[in-house]
């Protein structure tokens, strides 16, 4: 009996242990294909991170090389601002301005491609004197822009004078503050072309024109955008051709006046003295209104005698290098009378234009006192670009030349639409070259104080 139950109980364990024996392959198997999950899974995610981290790599790359490159073309630029600012600086007739000095025919307008390292750059400096002054502009001057309405015309004189009273159709604070981002009127001075896009009714297209830097409106006299006829910033020296002080006529003495290279005699200068007793000299154009001062005479002094103090003046159009365009600007300047100042320069002075017959007496009165033959202010326009690949970096700056010096007063990076697009630059002229080689010395070359990189539109 006993031996029969040791018996079962043999048997009984003998088949628990069989039958863990044929479970055993079943249950390996299962932990096998759950080992080989585990290690797909965890191979894909590797792959992925791989990937991943491969594509960003890639991304820093490309981003770390594109940054690279608009360093050096940011350096290309930046070299034709400077040569440009040397070329200024190295003119040998600062006293009288025209297309034909070497600052002008720098870089071929713009055409000419000069070669440095990896790269090259183009350069084209202009006169600030061949533009209308936005800060000064008369309303009737700011009319003729393409585009223009009285309303908008207003709302520049009202954002640059020192009041809150809005002009007859123009804005004041009070408009701007009703603005969803709401903000007030400057009441001073533009400091830039851009700032022309806080006035009431100004618009990118009407500044900058369209995507072939076409003007929004064209006139009869023009199919330039704003940004290619105005400046914020324009002066001229106020001297004579050969640099030397002008007279101011409401100081000046009857033998000072005698003592000028024009043949005044006492009785002529006694008259101009006489003159200013009874008005102080607001315009040169008085002159022509003098008895017994001939009109020839009166031409011959334009050069050498002023209204105003000071070094430099402002609000002068140069007409050695204005362009019809902008010379139509001033009202009493037509098409015609444009014309034959462009086709009868360069002038030594503006007196030229009424000794020549380029224009006559009466037109000469109204226009004298704007017009100017030499510059102080010039705004460089710059492209670097690197090859291969066609990245660019284009910049403006203005420069500012007193005293034999040059001074670079601001510059900014601008994008091609609004920016560069409108500069009308043709394609290069042939194969780069190598940039004219300067003397000046490095040490007189400065930056103005106040200087400041801007980066605008993007």
């Amino acid at each position: 009996m006993y031996a029969t139950k040791q018996k079962q109980c043999r048997l009984t364990v003998w088949k628990r242990k069989a039958m863990q024996h044929r479970a055993s392959p079943l249950r390996r198997n299962t932990e096998s294909g759950a080992a080989l999950v585990i290690t797909i899974f965890v191979l894909a995610v590797l792959v992925a991170l791989v990937v991943s981290i491969s594509q960003s790599a890639r991304v820093e790359l490309r981003a770390s090389r594109n940054f690279a490159a608009e360093v050096q073309c940011r350096a290309l630029a930046d070299a034709g601002v400077h040569l440009a600012a040397v070329t200024v600086q190295n003119d040998s007739t600062p006293y009288v301005d025209t297309l034909d000095d070497e600052w002008a025919t720098l870089g071929e307008n713009g055409a000419a491609e000069y070669e440095l390292g990896n790269g090259t750059y183009r350069v084209q400096v202009v006169d600030a004197c061949s533009l209308l002054d936005v800060n000064r502009a008369t309303r009737d001057e700011l009319l003729n822009l393409p585009g223009m309405t009285e309303e908008i015309a207003d709302a520049i004189i009202d954002w640059r004078d020192a009041d809150d009273e809005p002009s007859e159709a123009g804005a004041e604070s009070d408009v701007y503050e009703n603005y969803q981002v709401p903000y007030r009127a400057k009441n001073g001075p533009f400091e830039s072309l851009d700032e022309l896009l806080l006035v009431a009714g100004v618009t990118p297209r009407l500044l900058y024109g369209d995507s072939n830097g076409k003007a929004l409106e064209p006139t009869q006299n023009t199919e330039k955008p704003w940004c290619e006829l105005l400046t914020v910033r324009s002066s001229s020296p106020n001297v004579t051709a050969e640099g030397e002080t002008r007279l101011n006529l409401n100081q000046a003495t009857v033998q000072q006046l005698m003592q000028l290279p024009v043949g005044l005699t006492q009785q002529q200068a006694q008259a101009i003295v006489i003159r200013r007793q009874q008005t102080q000299f607001s315009s040169l154009g008085t002159l022509f209104t003098i008895a017994g001062l001939p009109q020839e005479t009166a031409a011959s002094l334009i050069d050498y005698v002023t209204v105003e103090s000071g070094n430099q003046v402002n609000n002068k159009i140069n007409i050695n290098t204005a362009t019809e365009d902008v010379l139509t600007l001033l009202p009493d300047i037509t098409p015609d009378i444009a014309a034959a100042i462009v086709a009868n320069r360069p002038y030594q002075s503006v007196g030229e234009l009424l000794q020549n017959g380029v224009v006559e007496a009466e037109v000469f009165q109204r226009i004298v006192d704007r017009l100017t033959t030499k510059s102080s202010s010039f705004i460089v326009k710059s492209m670097g670009r690197l090859y291969p690949g066609g990245v660019y970096v284009a910049e403006i700056a203005t420069l500012q030349r007193s005293g034999g010096r040059v001074q670079i007063l601001s510059r900014k990076e601008v994008k091609r639409w609004p920016g560069w697009a409108s500069w009308g630059w043709e394609a290069p002229s042939g194969e780069p070259t190598t940039p004219p080689a300067t003397s000046a010395p490095v040490s007189r070359l400065f930056r103005a104080p106040g200087f400041s990189r801007r980066k605008v539109w993007g």
